[in-house]
């Protein structure tokens, strides 16, 4: 544990022990729990984030400030725990970064959505691309499509994979839930 102070550090231990004798896979993992409490110890964070992608590395954060979960989870961190959580649930944060999973304060995961589905990409389709969507959406093939619009096949194809590529998607069914997600078949 680097920067963590003695009482954090051995309460955190003792309970620490008792489930990595339980636990192979704990067993073989480096785990390195980095209280990011300076830009100097953010950098070090960083740094072994960058450089080593098979130890668990876990920010432990001196504030609950959303924007350090962002900061420490997109460098690469494989958990995040604020430094006054319970030494019971830094372990099961510690237990589930071994295990490949990420644990949260639900106001961490919470604000995250709402910050995930404001960053949507708007999609400024035109009238056509809109009905489109919205043929699509209602279950038309592209024979109908063709047929309705007196296209080819191929030329309702190609529009559809411009319409995908405007809303970040690869096909029919993302581009529904792409769809519906920013309100556009409402």
């Amino acid at each position: 544990m680097i920067g963590c102070s003695a009482p954090y550090r051995e309460a955190v231990e003792a309970r620490f022990e008792s489930k990595r004798d339980t636990d192979a896979e704990m067993q073989e993992r480096e785990i390195t729990l980095i209280q990011c409490d300076s830009q100097e110890r953010w950098q070090q964070f960083e740094t072994m984030a960058a450089a080593d992608g098979d130890s668990v590395l876990i920010a432990v954060l001196p504030s609950l400030v959303l924007d350090d979960y962002v900061r420490a989870l997109a460098a690469g961190a494989s958990g995040v725990v604020y430094v006054d959580t319970p030494s019971a649930v830094t372990v099961d944060v510690i237990v589930a970064a071994v295990h490949g999973e990420v644990v949260l304060p639900r106001q961490a995961a919470q604000s995250l959505a709402v910050l995930a589905k404001r960053r949507q990409p708007e999609a400024n389709l035109d009238p056509e691309e809109a009905e489109l969507l919205r043929a699509v959406a209602s279950g038309r093939t592209v024979v109908d499509l063709a047929r309705e619009t007196y296209f080819s096949e191929r030329t309702v194809r190609r529009h559809l994979q411009s319409l995908y590529l405007k809303l970040g998607v690869r096909n029919r069914a993302e581009a529904i839930a792409a769809a519906t997600r920013m309100g556009l078949l409402d």
